[in-house]
């Protein structure tokens, strides 16, 4: 969650918005859902003097402006690998077994994939835009071995995380002056 105040507001004080739709989760005031990064346009940011539609607010008002198609049709793959083989460790396997009080990752990866399309579906008239993103994350963690109430051994916590992510949007000008 960002955790941000201005003026001397509460966190709970910010209002987050993606095309100028409000996005705060209503009870507790922060940022409902994720927003993927592959989506925006621009990022915009008022704390002050701010315009009578955002109504009365003592924090930071966000708006996420998100990317449209345009007449030509373009698209992005993105590719995003991690694991533990790309990284080191600063401790031998033998200080980490030494050491039965901290956690000690075993294996890990991050595979994060973007695809984004974009472009018209009436030159001058109507664009789309769609962006779909998967993230799949796991992770081994090896901590101090105990017995559950069943009488099972534990020696290793494994983590898996898949994130989907889907936006689509259609953009259209009803004349040349007024999109």
């Amino acid at each position: 969650q960002p955790l941000h105040s201005s003026h001397g507001s509460t966190i709970r004080s910010n209002i987050y918005a993606l095309d100028g739709i409000k996005v705060n989760d209503p009870i507790k005031m922060y940022l409902q859902t994720n927003i993927n990064f592959d989506i925006m346009a621009e990022i915009e940011v008022e704390t002050a003097a701010l315009s009578a539609e955002i109504g009365n607010n003592g924090g930071t008002y966000i708006n996420v402006v998100t990317k449209s198609g345009g007449n030509k049709l373009n698209g992005k793959a993105l590719l995003y690998y991690s694991s533990d083989k790309l990284t080191n460790t600063l401790w031998s396997k033998k200080e980490l077994n030494a050491t039965e009080s901290s956690l000690a990752p075993m294996d890990k990866s991050l595979w994060d994939i973007s695809l984004s399309l974009g472009g018209p579906f009436l030159e001058d008239r109507l664009w789309f835009f769609g962006n779909s993103r998967l993230i799949f994350q796991s992770r081994t963690t090896a901590f101090i071995p105990w017995t559950d109430p069943q009488g099972i051994r534990h020696e290793e916590f494994d983590w898996n995380n898949k994130e989907k992510m889907g936006f689509f949007k259609l953009t259209s000008s009803v004349t040349s002056k007024f999109k």
